[in-house]
């Protein structure tokens, strides 16, 4: 929590926050294909940060995928950036999103509530207490609800309170 607090004095530079590895498991398409649905629905363009580093893809793979989205200029990539650095990007984004399906216990979760960040969780993700998410802390959504639930995230941030959900339930 120390690391990883609200920046009240800055402005929220991003809408969407992805912090993760370049690999197909962490499912990025289905990020982008969000972005692509919010804006053909409502004409706004999404500013998405992705922060990560290679694993099995590089990051051209991923900028590709964007490409192929139509969502590439709405994007802005960060690779192996430290810690601080990620609590910053994260901090001064609307919501943060983890769309892999399984994976261990996912730190960016609890980073991303602890900065004050809402989180939207795939409703289908096997890893971390789903039950954690909800709330104060933000949605869990299908691949087909995540236009939405990012919407609703984005439109109405007061009603949220990650930090104090985290502060009380994970330190």
């Amino acid at each position: 929590p120390e690391r990883f607090h609200p920046r009240p004095d800055e402005p929220r530079t991003f809408d969407v926050a992805m912090v993760s590895a370049w690999d197909p498991l962490k499912r990025h398409e289905v990020l982008f294909r969000a972005a692509a649905e919010v804006r053909r629905r409502t004409g706004r363009r999404l500013r998405l940060a992705l922060v990560g580093y290679p694993m099995s893809w590089s990051r051209d793979r991923v900028e590709d995928l964007a490409r192929t989205h139509g969502v590439a200029e709405d994007c802005q990539f960060f690779e192996r950036i430290p810690h601080a650095e990620v609590a910053r990007v994260v901090a001064s984004s609307g919501v943060f999103v983890l769309l892999s399906l399984q994976e261990g216990g996912n730190r960016s979760v609890y980073e991303s509530m602890f900065c004050g960040t809402p989180v939207v969780v795939s409703r289908e993700h096997r890893g971390i207490n789903l039950d954690h998410v909800g709330g104060p802390t933000g949605r869990l959504a299908g691949d087909h609800e995540l236009p939405d639930a990012l919407l609703a995230v984005l439109g109405d941030p007061r009603a949220y309170d990650p930090r104090g959900w985290a502060l009380r339930n994970v330190v």
